[in-house]
């Protein structure tokens, strides 16, 4: 895949790469950009006009985002890192608000199983506990959360809304689109798809 942006967007990706290095004492703690990760810039976003934009509560959903993807992806790849804030920026945008209304609300939601049993929709804010070790890569993983939250990137999940560790098999009933790094990405049917259909993709993805 080619990267087509206008050359003011591929300018803000070279100072995305800055920020990156710059927001660490270590380099190769940093996010890297290798040959074969090359995804597309949005250019229809309202990026530009959002860039300088301080917020306190955009802030603060940034950085709900920044901890989660610390906890779900800091070894995943570059592309795998963009992937996991997709899957929470396409929840918020659920039409349904069925996820919630911020990634804050979305990375937070607690349901419950058929036993009553208490699920986090992200693992990790049920195992406790957590703290972020690693400060140099955690400014980097903010600063990508910056740019996905504001919409610099395309969704390269293809609008997926969840995603699990390539080591588990949860059998859902959902639409495989793709695997980056170790998880691999679902988005749900539309309605007008039937059952053998559904299971032929699934099996052509396999």
């Amino acid at each position: 895949m080619m990267i087509q942006a206008k050359s003011f967007f591929a300018g803000m990706f070279i100072c995305f790469v800055l920020f990156i290095a710059t927001a660490t004492k270590n380099l190769a703690s940093a996010p890297t950009i290798v040959e074969t990760e090359i995804f597309k810039i949005n250019e229809s976003s309202s990026f530009s006009e959002k860039i300088s934009d301080s917020d306190e509560n955009n802030q603060k959903q940034i950085n709900c985002m920044a901890e989660n993807l610390y906890f779900e992806g800091r070894g995943e790849p570059l592309l795998g890192q963009i992937a996991i804030n997709n899957v929470v920026m396409n929840r918020v945008n659920d039409p349904s608000k069925r996820f919630g209304n911020t990634p804050c609300e979305v990375i937070s939601q607690i349901t419950f199983n058929k036993k009553k049993k208490k699920v986090c929709q992200f693992s990790w804010k049920c195992e406790g506990n957590k703290k972020i070790k690693n400060q140099e890569k955690f400014l980097a993983l903010k600063a990508l959360s910056h740019y996905t939250y504001y919409g610099a990137f395309e969704d390269v999940t293809e609008g997926s809304k969840f995603y699990h560790a390539i080591y588990v098999n949860p059998k859902w009933n959902l639409q495989k689109v793709t695997k980056i790094g170790q998880h691999i990405f679902y988005r749900e049917y539309d309605k007008e798809v039937k059952t053998d259909e559904r299971n032929l993709k699934n099996e052509k993805f396999m």
